[in-house]
């Protein structure tokens, strides 16, 4: 092998092990990704909507407590989060508001998430849903909202973001 070759090739090698050293470090304490994800599925039997959404736990503890430290009791996390999610998600069903209950949350911290679970009541045979959806797009310009409806046979995924924050989904009826 010539000296040129062994020269570019040690090149190479330090080259690739500086990003290997380098890479966590710079990285560390940086999202890549902006994602939550929503699945709302209508339940035929209960005659209701379940909601589960799905976000980072710093992201939701940013938007909610900012630089402060978030509070350790339940029925606080319980009021912040059902505040804020109630301001920044909504359902309309034929054009009328829908009352979210908060039935709580799950903390997931080996995957770095929140599941936030609601469930609105009552719910009759419908045509359309209109969902209003900015959570999180206040503070990540980034944030994408990824939300999925289930209602029998109707299946539709629909992307939000921070400029597209409503979107009306028409059943099949």
């Amino acid at each position: 092998m010539s000296k040129f070759r062994i020269k570019n090739n040690l090149k190479i090698f330090f080259a690739c092990l500086s990003l290997m050293i380098a890479t966590p470090n710079v990285i560390e304490g940086f999202h890549k990704h902006y994602i939550g994800l929503y699945d709302i599925n209508y339940n035929k039997d209960k005659k209701s909507i379940e909601i589960i959404m799905t976000l980072f736990i710093d992201d939701l503890e940013e938007a909610i407590w900012g630089s402060k430290t978030p509070s350790s009791s339940i029925e606080v996390k319980n009021k912040k989060i059902s505040n804020y999610i109630e301001k920044h998600f909504k359902i309309k069903i034929e054009n009328k508001l829908q009352a979210m209950l908060f039935l709580g949350f799950d903390k997931d911290d080996i995957n770095n998430q929140y599941n936030l679970i609601f469930e609105i009541k009552n719910i009759q045979p419908m045509k359309e849903i209109s969902v209003f959806n900015s959570v999180l797009t206040e503070i990540f310009n980034e944030q994408k909202n990824i939300t999925t409806i289930n209602l029998d046979s109707y299946k539709k995924t629909h992307l939000f973001t921070k400029n597209k924050v409503s979107y009306i989904f028409k059943l099949k009826n």
